[in-house]
């Protein structure tokens, strides 16, 4: 018997299926390596796209709000899947709540939202389709004035298209809004600025491909990426934009969050999504930190589950264009931002006289 074959033989067979039921596991699950793993490092990114045109003028006019929670619209499946779809949609309902609340502490003029529960006071159009937010889009733009601001923020499920490979918002489960629906529904709008944030995956392209012109988009997740602020968790990116915005945190207890990083008593859209960025411990380097603390050294531990947020602009500068913070609960301001926004404007003023 020569067993030197048959050694060869089994090896060569070892190998082939081998390779045979890597292919296989691959291609099961190549959504999954293609999309949730991410071994960068990068906690943040902010992209301008490079143009001949004039930078928008900073804001003047009234500030318009579209407040979008989606939902998952597949209730009908097995008990854990519906429980697991409606934790999901509270938290979108959390996210835009808590938005539109922060928006109006910064002056928020008009707002239109759309919830999972249907039409409620105050939510202009009703449930959360495909329909009513281009009808929503639509609706402000005919309202719009020069030098009005749009803010629209969206918390919901985003997906590729798999007939087209288009990234677009899901609202509820099976239509899709792409970018160029938001764009064309928006069309005869005479906004100055346009602030965009996708709270979805896929937020990261649709990111991309509307941050141009006037058009300041923002997403939780790098393109191509899915991502996690769908997560009952208080340590994302999206949370502490929530932060940001609101002026305080979402705990029982709330504590007062200052996000005004230059102390001048005006918050910027920069200031708000750095603020976000650098308080973020949800992202690779940060999760990776707490793993090998933890003494876990499994390499998925922390790209499968980071965020790395994106802010993409173009003629519209997030640097200028600014909120004045409480400009009705606290016109007084806040005791410590006056004062060490006063220090630093007479430290600036010794050097720009």
């Amino acid at each position: 018997m020569n067993y030197k074959k048959i050694a060869t033989r089994l090896l060569l067979g070892g190998t082939i299926l081998a390779l045979t039921a890597g292919t296989v596991f691959y291609q099961r699950n190549k959504e999954f390596f293609n999309s949730r793993i991410d071994f960068s490092r990068a906690d943040y990114k902010i992209v301008q796209t490079t143009t001949d045109e004039p930078p928008v003028q900073q804001r003047r006019g009234r500030t318009h709000g579209i407040f979008i929670a989606g939902n998952n619209g597949n209730t009908n499946c097995c008990e854990y899947h519906r429980r697991t779809s409606e934790a999901q949609d509270l938290i979108f309902r959390l996210h835009t709540t808590a938005a539109s609340e922060g928006m109006a502490r910064l002056g928020l003029d008009i707002q239109t939202r759309l919830d999972t529960v249907g039409k409620n006071e105050g939510y202009n159009f009703g449930a959360t389709t495909r329909e009513n937010i281009l009808l929503a889009l639509e609706h402000h733009a005919e309202q719009s004035q020069p030098g009005d601001v749009l803010f629209f923020y969206y918390s919901g499920h985003g997906s590729n298209d798999p007939e087209t490979g288009e990234a677009g918002l899901t609202p509820n489960g099976d239509e899709y809004i792409y970018p160029r629906d938001i764009r064309e529904a928006l069309e005869e709008g005479q906004f100055n600025y346009q602030v965009m944030n996708f709270a979805c995956c896929y937020g990261g392209d649709i990111a991309k491909a509307l941050g141009i012109d006037n058009t300041i988009a923002i997403s939780s997740g790098a393109p191509g990426k899915v991502s996690y602020t769908r997560l009952p968790r208080l340590d994302t990116f999206q949370e502490q934009l929530l932060f940001a915005i609101l002026g305080k945190d979402l705990e029982d207890n709330p504590r007062p969050v200052n996000s005004d990083l230059n102390f001048d008593g005006n918050l910027t859209i920069e200031e708000i999504f750095m603020f976000a960025a650098i308080n973020n411990p949800y992202t690779p380097m940060r999760i990776a930190e707490r793993e090998r603390r933890r003494g876990n050294l499994n390499p998925f531990a922390y790209v499968m589950g980071a965020d790395i947020p994106h802010m993409f602009y173009e003629r519209a500068d997030p640097s200028r264009l600014s909120f004045p913070e409480d400009p009705e609960e606290n016109k007084k301001g806040n005791v410590v931002t006056r004062f060490f926004g006063r220090i630093g404007r007479g430290i600036k003023g010794l050097f720009t006289k």
